[in-house]
């Protein structure tokens, strides 16, 4: 594992810890928390760990002694800091939806600086293409402003889950799915 590597690690952890943090900071029961809520927090969950095992695997084959990865990396970074704030911020939905949009976004940005280097591969477009759908849906959810009970906000998140676990298997995030 090299250094950009264990700092994923790191900000994958502190991501989590976060998230922890922040959930621990509603002041209800864990039986009284909204189905919103947990469907956020799937949604979080799985498509911050998906992100990390594509991140990892860049990291462990890119060559980093070049102008481009070192942009790339800065961009990369504060998306980290994005999703940070979002997993803090998740006992006020709203703005946790509009962080992780955010968070998101800027990682879109780095996806294409990578691919500006060299000719973009397929799993780009499809990660172009689902980050561009999970921001909107989150900037969807963030603009209704309706916290509880709600199915088209629960449609809304169920659909970004699906698509999520659907491009966790098609994209080859994870190392053990492509042998």
């Amino acid at each position: 594992m090299n250094m950009f590597q264990s700092l994923n690690v790191a900000l994958f952890g502190g991501t989590f810890l976060a998230l922890l943090a922040g959930l621990a900071k509603i002041p209800t029961s864990l039986r009284q928390r909204p189905l919103t809520l947990w469907l956020f927090v799937a949604f979080f969950t799985l498509l911050r760990f998906k992100m990390f095992l594509d991140d990892h695997k860049y990291f462990g084959r890119t060559k980093t002694k070049n102008t481009h990865f070192k942009i790339g990396f800065i961009v990369g970074f504060v998306s980290w800091v994005f999703w940070a704030f979002g997993a803090w911020s998740v006992q006020t939905l709203r703005d946790a939806y509009f962080f992780v949009g955010v968070a998101i976004l800027i990682a879109t940005f780095w996806i294409i600086i990578v691919a500006v280097r060299k000719r973009p591969y397929r799993e780009q477009y499809i990660w172009l293409a689902t980050n561009t759908l999970f921001a909107l849906i989150l900037w969807f959810v963030y603009r209704r402003n309706i916290s509880e009970a709600d199915w088209i906000t629960w449609a809304a998140l169920g659909l970004a889950i699906g698509v999520v676990l659907i491009d966790l298997v098609f994209s080859k995030s994870v190392p053990e799915l492509e042998q």
